[in-house]
């Protein structure tokens, strides 16, 4: 009895479901007060606008980090900065009414990441195809040394931290909406897995 180490590998894509929205409000002033006041106003009106034009009320939002910073230069100056995140279903649509709102919000800035609800069950379905590639290989190998496959003997698994790859292709030929940005589709993540078995071996019959 002997044993065949051999890599298998597998990648699939996935339509994101759903994205994290980050936003991240900042101002200035002279004194922290005023610093305080002023970022705490323009969050309000923020909330208010997501609210009312986008239907995404401030329960929906968790939040973040905040914070007053000293700065020195030519004169001392007072950074506020106050953060919240959400996460909204995978609608290229609702996605351009937020951004809309957001691109015309003061001192505000904002990222997304997608998101895959099935994340957990995606990242069993492509190791599953890794293992079943290792085999694959292995079982040629073996049938080529007038061996067979009996077992596995160890296995080293490899879970990359995947950042989401974000990807956005054109519909088919088709009236989507009055934006063409509608007409994306959903970004792409791609989960990629290899593993390293060490399958045993026997002469074959």
């Amino acid at each position: 009895m002997g044993t065949i180490r051999v890599q298998g590998s597998a990648q699939k894509e996935f339509a994101a479901d759903s994205f994290r929205l980050h936003i991240t409000v900042s101002c200035e002033a002279k004194d922290s007060q005023h610093a305080v006041r002023n970022g705490h106003a323009y969050i309000e009106r923020l909330l208010t606008a997501l609210a009312e034009r986008i239907g995404l009320e401030p329960e929906e939002l968790t939040l973040g980090d905040e914070g007053v910073r000293r700065s020195y230069g030519e004169e001392v100056r007072f950074s506020f900065t106050k953060s919240v995140t959400a996460v909204i279903p995978g609608s290229l649509t609702t996605l351009r009414r937020i951004t809309e709102v957001l691109e015309s919000a003061e001192q505000t800035e904002y990222s997304l990441e997608s998101l895959l609800s099935t994340r957990a069950e995606a990242e069993k379905d492509v190791l599953k195809a890794a293992v079943a590639d290792s085999r694959a290989k292995a079982e040629l190998l073996a049938e080529a040394m007038g061996m067979r496959i009996t077992g596995a003997d160890s296995a080293e698994l490899d879970f990359p931290e995947n950042a989401p790859m974000l990807r956005m292709a054109k519909c088919a030929d088709m009236v989507c909406g009055s934006f063409m940005s509608d007409r994306l589709q959903n970004p792409v993540i791609r989960i990629e897995k290899h593993v390293n078995i060490a399958w045993l071996t026997e002469p074959a019959e």
